[in-house]
């Protein structure tokens, strides 16, 4: 089946039809206009097919085809697709905002917040924001930031930041990191600014580098505090199960052992002792783990005090241990006559000792240190062994491993940076001079799940008490995910005299994959350097001020992108951004209003950031201006509330179909009395607000208004002002419903309504039309016209498009249904009566009371047969205060 809808909004189809084996070409050629062919698409079967395969692509009663016209013609599609007076009707289907706005000061709020949020930000998958006019920025990062050390004093900051969508003017003046310009930095700020497309290797920002968020600030330090065994608890209390290669205990972990930590450990075992007879005696027991030979010296609890070593020793379950004890005038002699039977002893190996592997739920586990094959601890659960940390070495721990780039990343390249917060040094005892003081550090990695480190090493060096630090880059031999560790070789000193806190300041893993330019887009790229010259609050609050570069219109023709800040390229930018092409757009109109505009000085200042529709935008923009959106003749058209010298058209008894309803809102007290404007100010660039007040208001009760893009105080309080004269002076409203007539009026513009009302205006038909010369006509009407005493008269006349001539000075005929129209000078002015055409419709009445002046707010067809329209009266004195500036 082959549906084609009228847009690409939910809805029903427009025709449903049977395909017949034709092809997809024929069946748009012979369905679509050719005016809309161009923005049809099809899908067979949910499959998008190119205009390039339509001719190729049969269809057939069983595919599912659904043709719907894109965005920027779809009025025009429909009008081609359905009927001519349809299209028409369409052109008022966009109703454009402006009446309500102050009623949408809510949503309006999210926008004003955007503009003035201060902050470089990480913005994955969000709308890349685009500038309209100048405004200030606070660009997004592209990568990033990566901090080095660059000297051990010096460090350097890499930003590579997204300023928007486009191309912009940037004032180096107008560059800053927090309040302070870039300039004022000296050389202690590096930039350059990459048009769309520019390529940015050259910068040293544009690597990718990935900072791993474990390895940074904590609790009290700059980075994590590369521990040692000289601040951690000595021993290990409690109830201890030995297994294997691990302790665990049901009670809390020491404090500070961690990997790396050497540890002295007695365990006492339960034994048998027996006589063999000849030799020494035979110790049964498990002793594998002290991975004993011969010679080796033990120190034994539970047997006569005494020098032990081993004599021989035998591995099994028992395994069997003969000693030798040293006998004074003897030497070495085999140990007899020890007490025989169970019992238990405990027994270290003097010079053998245990390291902290890792720590493990509950526990810790080990390993004997410079073995290999160790077969771990036998199988018990005691509450007597002795765990301890060891005090002949101080030593470093290693940190926890932390991976270096996230799941699913490889990399073969690390930076990773060390910290001395209060210096490196030795300092004299009696002389109190600084002197060099050296300490090493090491590295170690392995990829995620290997078992295996790799170690390397690196000395760090100061004679200083200031604050200093290091970067080293590490090459891995291939690309991995590694996981990584750091540690001091040599414990942090307890000597008052010695300086020589660390800390692992940072780790940061580099991947190959940063592009070499982005499309599309301006990019900023700084380098920072000097530890003292900002501080590190500012960081992430760079910001410019950026103009748009937009083509522009001059002389009839667009020009090559330059800087502007005018309404009027914005819109046509939008408009253009979404499919629409000039011939689209109401260029003649916009060419106007861009005229008024500038020389008001009326501009648009603003970030789009958001998923805003075409049509929020466009309004957005034009609001700046006064104006609003509308569709007309099937184009993109702004409509501009603005005094109006000429009536367009006129509607009367002669030409509506119902009754002309007439309302009007009398004050009350509690109308608002004041209009507070809402906007970002372009000096401080922060919300700031104007208020919008007429002589004797009180402001008790203000409307706010919010309004995007206007960043000059003069333009809020301008539009601020004309809100506040609505309120007071547009309080009449009017109804009615025409033929097709209406169709012709258009948004917002000036409208006279004849009620036939006695005492005002009265509307009739003309039956013929005399020139009695000098710009004088006689005017024969098919109704007697009244002419109350004193005032001046007048009347006008409908042409055959629906647009008003006049009015002009009236006097009385010779008889009742005539009457002299004065002072015509235009020949389009003198109405003519044609047979084949309805006669031109005459207005007659009073000067001061013949007709009501309105603005058409709002046209809404009925079907093919009427349509119904509102209306709000024209008032000048809306418009008093539009050139006024605030006090």
């Amino acid at each position: 089946m082959i549906r084609f809808y009228p847009s690409v909004l939910p809805g029903e189809p427009l025709i449903i039809d049977e395909p017949r084996g034709q092809s997809v070409r024929e069946w748009v050629d012979a369905r679509v206009p050719e005016v809309a062919r161009e923005r049809v698409t099809v899908k067979v079967d949910g499959q998008l097919i190119d205009k390039g395969e339509w001719a190729a692509t049969t269809l057939h009663h069983w595919h599912d085809v659904e043709i719907r016209p894109q965005p920027g013609g779809a009025e025009t599609l429909i009008a081609a697709a359905i009927a001519a007076v349809v299209a028409v009707a369409a052109t008022f289907l966009l109703k454009p905002s402006i009446p309500s706005q102050s009623n949408k000061s809510g949503g309006k709020g999210s926008s004003l917040l955007e503009a003035s949020a201060t902050g470089n930000k990480v913005k994955t998958g969000d709308v890349i924001p685009e500038l309209a006019g100048r405004h200030r920025r606070f660009p997004d990062y592209l990568t990033a930031p990566r901090r080095r050390f660059v000297e051990p004093k010096v460090q350097a900051l890499d930003l590579l930041l997204c300023v928007g969508k486009g191309e912009y003017e940037i004032d180096p003046d107008e560059i800053r990191i927090g309040n302070t310009r870039i300039g004022a930095l000296s050389s202690a700020v590096g930039y350059q600014i990459f048009g769309p497309g520019e390529t940015v290797t050259g910068h040293s920002a544009h690597q990718n580098w990935y900072n791993t968020p474990e390895v940074g600030p904590s609790v009290g330090a700059n980075g994590i505090r590369l521990p040692s065994n000289r601040d951690a608890d000595k021993s290990w209390p409690g109830q201890l199960t030995f297994s294997g290669d691990e302790i665990t205990s049901s009670g809390e972990l020491p404090n500070g052992w961690l990997a790396g930590a050497v540890i002295d450990i007695a365990i006492p075992q339960s034994v048998t002792i027996s006589d063999p007879g000849a030799g020494a005696d035979i110790i049964e027991g498990d002793f594998d783990y002290l991975m004993l030979s011969p010679g080796n010296a033990l120190e034994i609890d539970g047997l006569d005090d005494g020098s032990y070593r081993v004599l021989d020793y035998t591995p099994g379950t028992p395994g069997q241990l003969t000693l030798e004890v040293f006998v004074i005038n003897q030497g070495w002699l085999p140990a007899s006559g020890l007490p025989e039977g169970s019992r238990t002893i405990t027994i270290t190996r003097n010079g053998y000792d245990y390291e902290v592997v890792e720590t493990v739920t509950d526990g810790l586990k080990m390993t004997a240190r410079g073995t290999t094959g160790w077969p771990g601890f036998p199988t018990l659960t005691t509450s007597n062994a002795s765990v301890t940390i060891s005090s002949d070495e101080l030593v470093g721990y290693w940190t926890l491993p932390f991976t270096a780039c996230p799941e699913g990343e490889v990399t073969n390249t690390l930076e990773w940076d060390i910290f001395a917060p209060q210096g490196l040094c030795e300092i004299g005892e009696s002389s109190g001079n600084i002197y060099r003081l050296y300490r090493d550090i090491e590295i170690r990695y392995r990829p995620v799940g290997g078992t295996t480190w790799t170690t390397l090493g690196q000395s760090v060096t100061g004679r200083t008490r200031d604050q200093i630090g290091w970067t080293f880059r590490l090459t891995l031999p291939y690309a991995m995910r590694p996981e990584v560790q750091v540690r001091r070789v040599k414990a942090e000193s307890n000597d008052i005299q010695i300086v020589d806190r660390l800390e692992w300041y940072g780790l940061r893993a580099r991947f190959d994959n940063a592009p070499s330019r982005y499309e599309g887009v301006t990019v900023i790229a700084l380098t920072v350097t000097g530890s003292d010259a900002i501080a590190s609050q500012t960081e992430n609050q760079v910001s410019v001020v950026a103009t748009r570069k937009l083509p522009v219109r001059e002389n009839g023709t667009w020009t090559a992108p330059q800087p502007t800040r005018d309404i009027a390229p914005w819109f046509a930018h939008v408009a253009r951004s979404v499919g629409y092409t000039d011939a689209e757009i109401d260029l003649d109109e916009l060419d106007r209003l861009d005229a008024i505009w500038k020389a008001r000085g009326d501009q648009f200042n603003f970030i789009e950031a958001d998923d805003s529709t075409a049509k929020e935008s466009l309004n957005r923009c034009l609001i700046a201006g006064m104006a609003e959106l509308t569709i007309a003749a099937g184009k993109l058209s702004p409509a501009r509330d603005e005094p109006q010298a000429v009536v367009e058209h006129s509607y009367s008894a002669q030409n509506v179909v119902s009754d002309i309803s007439f309302g009007i809102t009398m004050p009350r007290p509690d109308d608002h009395d004041g209009v507070d404007v809402e906007f970002i100010n372009e000096t401080t660039w922060e919300e700031d607000e104007v208020q919008c007040r007429l002589p004797g208001d009180q402001g008790f009760k203000t409307e706010k208004l919010r309004l995007d893009g206007v960043t000059s105080r003069t333009q809020a309080y301008q539009i601020g002002m004309r809100r506040r004269r609505e309120l007071k002076y547009r309080r009449k409203e009017f109804t009615f419903s025409t033929e097709l007539d209406a169709l012709n009026s258009r948004y917002m513009r000036r409208n006279a309504l004849i009620t036939d009302v006695p005492g005002q205006g009265q509307s009739m038909l003309l039956e013929g039309c005399e020139d009695m010369g000098g710009g004088d006509y006689r005017l024969f009407v098919t109704e007697p016209l009244d002419w109350p005493a004193g005032g001046a008269h007048v009347v006008a006349w409908r042409r055959a498009d629906g647009t008003m001539a006049g009015p002009f000075p009236a006097a009385q005929g010779s008889a009742e249904d005539e009457v002299i129209m004065q002072g015509v000078t235009a020949a389009e002015d003198i109405p003519v009566i044609y047979p084949s055409m309805e006669p031109p419709h005459v207005y007659f009445g009073p000067e001061s009371s013949w007709s009501h002046d309105v603005l058409i707010t709002e046209i809404d067809p009925n079907g093919f047969e009427s349509v119904d329209v509102k209306a709000v009266g024209y008032d000048p004195r809306v418009y008093l205060d539009d050139d006024s500036v605030p006090v």
